[in-house]
């Protein structure tokens, strides 16, 4: 308890003495508590001034470099494609590997045509000579096909000589570099005019040069030669090569996209899934290329091969120079071939 002076003059001088330091004391308080809340007043004047101005700036700030960096939410657990394959985000279970640009020229969907070059001088080469089941005969030694198709030309042929006990068929060329094509070609030119270069791919030009292309004749049991047009007995093959990963690459009445005439004779490789598809919906390899650029890793085609088992295909823009993000599952097979002209094609086994 706080107590006062006595009585009199000298008792009321020190009271007043005491009040006047308590006034000091009361007055020196008030002074720090008014500076005290002006200060707080300011800072938070200052803190909901940075809020509503500078965070939203900052916050679109760091949004923008994400977005240029590709960057996915960690939700998903995903990283963005790197913009060649146009999506933002990849499905579930998704990876991407790193495609190298020559690999744009490898595989077999690669297309090759009157606008296309070829752009690679045949790869994994094997002597048919060495390799093949003796239900067909081979022009010499110097026929060479990609080795990954051996196995399904030794399949077709042999199937076909169980149905028919024939062996008369003959694989009078396969694999020719740029420079056998050249001679061909001026053969052609100088033999039959401009005319007969419609069945005569142009030097570059010729899917003979990828390996995954074959021409039959026929060699009857004397060693006379005739033409294979498919027909008769031989029908079975054409009708039939799709089972086999084949197509007959070029017909007349698809002339107009690819540039060559009819040839029943000539065979071409792209696997069983692809060839089966585009017999059943009649397309040439031109018309399936420009189909499967619609279709993305999120909205791939599905197909089927002859036992039931489901794939998923899907394109991929390449980048214009260096490798490419080709998003991929995380589990299962999957291939990737090139396409020659723009980008890669993705087919994966469920």
């Amino acid at each position: 308890m706080l107590r006062f002076g006595g009585k009199g003059e000298n008792g009321m001088a020190q009271n007043k003495g005491i009040l006047h330091k308590i006034k000091e004391t009361f007055d020196q308080r008030s002074i720090i508590v008014a500076s005290a809340f002006i200060i707080f007043i300011a800072l938070l004047v200052i803190m909901v001034t940075f809020a509503v101005n500078v965070g939203p700036a900052i916050a679109a700030r760091e949004a923008g470099a994400n977005a240029s960096a590709g960057t996915v939410s960690s939700e998903s657990g995903n990283k963005a494609s790197a913009g060649a394959s146009g999506a933002d985000k990849l499905p579930s279970g998704f990876t991407t590997v790193s495609v190298a640009r020559e690999s744009l020229y490898k595989g077999p969907l690669i297309l090759v045509n009157n606008d296309h070059k070829c752009g690679i001088d045949g790869v994994n080469l094997v002597g048919m000579m060495e390799e093949y089941n003796k239900t067909f005969k081979v022009a010499d030694y110097d026929v060479q096909v990609n080795g990954a198709i051996m196995e399904n030309i030794n399949s077709m042929f042999g199937d076909f000589h169980d149905e028919y006990g024939d062996n008369d068929l003959l694989v009078n060329s396969a694999y020719r570099s740029q420079d056998v094509q050249q001679t061909i070609y001026d053969n052609t030119l100088a033999s039959r005019g401009e005319e007969g270069t419609h069945w005569v791919a142009k030097p570059g030009y010729s899917e003979h040069q990828t390996g995954y292309a074959f021409d039959l004749s026929l060699m009857a049991p004397d060693g006379t030669m005739y033409d294979y047009d498919g027909t008769g007995n031989y029908g079975w093959i054409n009708e039939n090569c799709s089972r086999y990963g084949f197509v007959v690459r070029y017909d007349d009445k698809k002339k107009e996209i690819t540039g060559i005439a009819n040839e029943p004779w000539h065979f071409r490789y792209v696997g069983q899934q692809h060839a089966i598809y585009m017999v059943q919906n009649d397309l040439c390899l031109e018309e399936y290329i420009d189909l499967l650029r619609d279709h993305s890793a999120q909205e791939p085609l599905l197909l089927k091969d002859l036992s039931m088992n489901e794939y998923k295909v899907y394109f991929v823009k390449a980048q214009e120079s260096g490798s490419t993000e080709v998003p991929v599952p995380q589990d299962g097979e999957y291939e990737i071939s090139g396409n020659n002209v723009d980008g890669y094609i993705v087919t994966w086994k469920l």
